[in-house]
C-alpha cells in the first residue's frame, strides 16, 4: 500500500514557541533597560528577587510532577520575571518581593492561574505604591515600537491587546488623563493581560475578555484590575473551552 501526500491549502506557520519566548525576551530587555536608566540599579535587585523564587519553584513543580528538570525549559521564568520588575513599585521590599514571587510561582503552577498579575496584586496590597516617572515620550516611543515587534512576530494576542487599549483611550478622551496611572495600564495590557498560557484563544472570546478588563481598568484602581485578570484568567479558560466546543459542532 502506497501512502501518498498531497499538497493543499494547509495553515503554515514558522512561528514556534521558542520564537515567541526570544521576540518577548527581546522587547522586555529593550523596556527594562530604560526602566533601568530612569530608576538605576533597583529594577536589576527586583529581577533577582523574583526570578530566583520562581525559577525554584518551578523546579520544585517539576519535581513533584516527576518531570525531566531541563533548564531551556525554565525560560517562560525569565520573560515573567522581566514583566514583574517593569511593574514592580519602586519602593516595594525585596523580601517581601521574594517571598511573594515565591508563594504564587507555587499557587500559579498548580492551579494554572496567571502568576504575575497575582503577585503583582499582593505586593501592592502590601505597598504603598510609588510607581517610575517615565518620561512620556520616550515610554510611548519605546512602548508603540515594542508592541509592533510583538504584534508583526506573532508573540502577543493582539485581539486582547487592542480591544483592551480601546476601551482606555475611549475613556480618556472623556476625563483627565492620570500619567502614572496610564503607564501602569498600557504595560500591563501589552505584557500581563494577552499572557498565552492564562488568556483565551478564540477570536471573539479574546475580544469579550479585553474589553471587559478595558472596562475594570477604567472605572477600578490598579490593584482591582490585577485581581480581575487573576480571577477572569480562570473563568475565561472555561469560556473559551465551551466557545471551542460550539465553534467545532
Amino acid at each position: 500500500m502506497k501512502i501518498s501526500v498531497k499538497k493543499g491549502p494547509f495553515v503554515k506557520s514558522s512561528n514556534s514557541k521558542q520564537k515567541i519566548e526570544i521576540t518577548l525576551l527581546t522587547s522586555l530587555i529593550i523596556m527594562n533597560l530604560y526602566k533601568i536608566i530612569v530608576d538605576g540599579v533597583l529594577p536589576i535587585f527586583y529581577l533577582v528577587s523574583v526570578f530566583v523564587p520562581l525559577f525554584i519553584s518551578s523546579i520544585i513543580y517539576d519535581l513533584l510532577s516527576k518531570k525531566e528538570i531541563k533548564f531551556l525549559n525554565y525560560t517562560n521564568e525569565i520573560i515573567s520575571s522581566l514583566i514583574m520588575t517593569l511593574l514592580i513599585p519602586i519602593n516595594a521590599n525585596y523580601i517581601t518581593v521574594l517571598v511573594l514571587s515565591f508563594i504564587t510561582g507555587i499557587v500559579g503552577k498548580f492551579f494554572k492561574l496567571n502568576e504575575i498579575s497575582l503577585n503583582l496584586a499582593l505586593i501592592l496590597f502590601l505597598t504603598k505604591p510609588s510607581f517610575t516617572n517615565y518620561n512620556i515620550y520616550i515610554f510611548s516611543f519605546i512602548l508603540v515600537l515594542s508592541m509592533i515587534f510583538l504584534i508583526l512576530n506573532r508573540a502577543i494576542k493582539f485581539r486582547i491587546t487592542l480591544s483592551y487599549i480601546l476601551i482606555l483611550f475611549l475613556s480618556f478622551i472623556l476625563k483627565p488623563i492620570d500619567i502614572n496611572a496610564l503607564f501602569m495600564l498600557l504595560l500591563t495590557g501589552v505584557y500581563v493581560i494577552p499572557q498565552f498560557k492564562s488568556s483565551p484563544n478564540t477570536l471573539k472570546v479574546q475580544y469579550i475578555y479585553g474589553l471587559l478588563l478595558g472596562i475594570i481598568g477604567v472605572i477600578g484602581n490598579y490593584n482591582i484590575l490585577l485581581i480581575s485578570i487573576t480571577i477572569l484568567s480562570i473563568v475565561f479558560v472555561y469560556i473559551d473551552m465551551i466557545n471551542s466546543y460550539k465553534l467545532s459542532k
